[in-house]
């Protein structure tokens, strides 16, 4: 772009700024040396990010002349913040994500723990009750819970509900 509409921007710039630390001129082994901007340069800086994370050339432009600084600094500004906050986000994603893990290990072994009570030993059925059971269900799919508890004394094993009906001995029929 022409020197001439770079002035056109001119009114929007407060002369009475710092210019930005830029010792471009200073380089050491190729690279130049960090610019640091002002207080007042970042809170424009973060102001316009805040608005678009991606400035076009104009808004670059512009950006430059109102903060006195070298439109290439703007530009890494621009890059390194997007790299920044992106890594924030990231980093948040993660914090969520180990607390949930955190949640879930704490569900576990909360749940480990429910399971360290001794288990009840399993039933075993003879054939006997087995056929007994099977004939029951055929003839009532829905016992109540006196028919139950006649199957229970008639097979002679626990009741489910993990009581012993009184007067069936704990050995087998």
């Amino acid at each position: 772009m022409s020197g001439q509409h770079l002035l056109s921007f001119q009114i929007a710039t407060p002369g009475s700024w710092p210019k930005a630390q830029d010792s471009s001129l200073d380089r050491v082994n190729g690279r130049r040396s960090r610019t640091r901007f002002t207080e007042d340069q970042v809170k424009i800086l973060i102001h316009a990010f805040s608005e678009n994370p991606y400035p076009g050339y104009t808004t670059i432009q512009k950006l430059a002349l109102e903060i006195d600084a070298n439109e290439s600094r703007i530009q890494t500004w621009f890059q390194n913040r997007r790299q920044r906050h992106l890594a924030q986000r990231r980093s948040e994603a993660e914090e969520d994500v180990d607390a949930n893990q955190d949640q879930d290990r704490k569900q576990r072994c909360f749940s480990l723990k429910m399971r360290s009570r001794p288990r009840q030993p399993r039933i075993t059925y003879t054939p006997f009750q087995v056929h007994s059971l099977l004939r029951a269900f055929e003839e009532n799919s829905y016992p109540g819970i006196g028919s139950g508890e006649q199957l229970v004394r008639k097979l002679r094993f626990q009741f489910t509900f993990g009581f012993i009906i009184k007067g069936i001995e704990k050995s087998g029929p």
